[in-house]
């Protein structure tokens, strides 16, 4: 492993195009919103939205780099570019921090890691994904610094109120705009200011765990091996679900009603799913009523399908049923593929395996 001055306290930079986080955050906030609230960028988003409908933001975002579409591009980045940044391979956390600092706002109070069970030698990259500068931006303390400054906190037992104050005066501004990333350890002192600008500062932040080090209190869960290329899996068991069947269409037609029902029941059951509605798909119309009627959430939040290969032949029609999925809430499970959209496959996934299949 390299030796921590080689690249802690630094800035470094990759390219947006490959791997256009931003956009993927922008993308998604969209299409859940009403065209009312859309944005061109993340950091207009106090524009449309009220400060009490930031934690909405975080739900939506945080169930988002959940999701196999933006983790594959995540895992991607860290073995590709992060790995190399800090010459070492190990883990790295599953699931990237995102904060949300509105003009007038604030995220978090001046701090190190280690106060919060991060093991000493854990590396943290800050990456914004819009413009931050002046107080709207991170602000850190040098690694040398910030450990002469948290002794002295301990000799002189200075007061939780007071450690702020303390901590902010000896920060300075991490300015940068996306496709930068600001490399620190856990043994750093870093947090932020009122953010008296016009624009919103969006960010993530994540973690590695270089091999052979310690994740302090940590569990091992909060990382994922470098090498491992499995994606979490969804917890269905209790919950309640409408099975859906249609045999007209796609690959569903080379299959009975019957013999779709016995594996989508055959999974149900393997998943501890508690099927409550039992449903065919209007014969006589070719438009799918029934199954957007499930994908909107006005049966149950779980809807189990034969196959993502047993949507409906229509492209558009797959893409508005697949978008009401995403702001309803609602989960698809695809029992012949044993992957829930949207957080198991994408739906570039499901367009994917239906040119193979067709």
């Amino acid at each position: 492993m390299k030796k921590p001055t080689t690249y802690l306290d630094k800035k470094f930079h990759y390219p947006v195009r490959d791997f256009p986080f931003a956009q993927l955050f922008v993308d998604r906030l969209n299409s859940v919103a009403p065209p009312s609230k859309h944005i061109s960028e993340l950091e207009k988003l106090h524009t449309k939205y009220e400060r009490e409908e930031i934690a909405g933001l975080y739900q939506t975002l945080y169930a988002f780099v959940a999701e196999p579409e933006f983790q594959t591009l995540y895992r991607e980045f860290i073995r590709e570019y992060v790995f190399g940044v800090v010459g070492t391979t190990g883990s790295f956390q599953g699931r990237p921090g995102i904060r949300i600092h509105p003009p007038n706002g604030k995220t978090v109070q001046f701090h190190c890691d280690e106060w919060y069970g991060h093991g000493p030698d854990v590396i943290n990259f800050w990456m914004p994904l819009t413009r931050a500068f002046s107080t709207n931006t991170l602000f850190a303390v040098p690694l040398e610094r910030s450990i002469v400054e948290v002794e002295q906190l301990e000799r002189q037992k200075v007061r939780i109120e007071e450690i702020n104050g303390v901590l902010e005066s000896a920060a300075h501004a991490i300015e940068g705009e996306p496709g930068m990333l600001f490399c620190f350890n856990s043994k750093t002192v870093h947090g932020s200011k009122t953010n008296t600008t016009d624009i919103t500062r969006v960010s993530l932040d994540f973690r590695i765990l270089p091999e052979g080090a310690s994740p302090g209190t940590r569990p091992t869960s909060y990382f994922i091996c470098a090498e491992s290329n499995s994606l979490e899996k969804v917890n269905l068991k209790g919950k309640r679900a409408v099975v859906y069947i249609d045999s007209r269409f796609g690959l569903s037609r080379f299959f009975s009603p019957e013999q779709q029902r016995d594996l989508i029941l055959k999974y149900s059951d393997q998943k501890g799913l508690v099927v409550t509605i039992d449903e065919i798909e209007i014969q006589t119309m070719s438009h799918h009523p029934l199954l957007h009627q499930c994908v909107e959430g006005k049966l149950e939040n779980v809807v189990l399908m034969f196959s993502s290969c047993a949507l409906p032949t229509d492209r558009e029609e797959r893409k508005i049923l697949l978008e009401k999925t995403r702001k309803s809430g609602v989960l698809i499970a695809f029992a012949r593929e044993q992957k829930i959209f949207p957080l198991e496959i994408s739906e570039s996934e499901i367009e994917a395996a239906r040119k193979e299949v067709f």
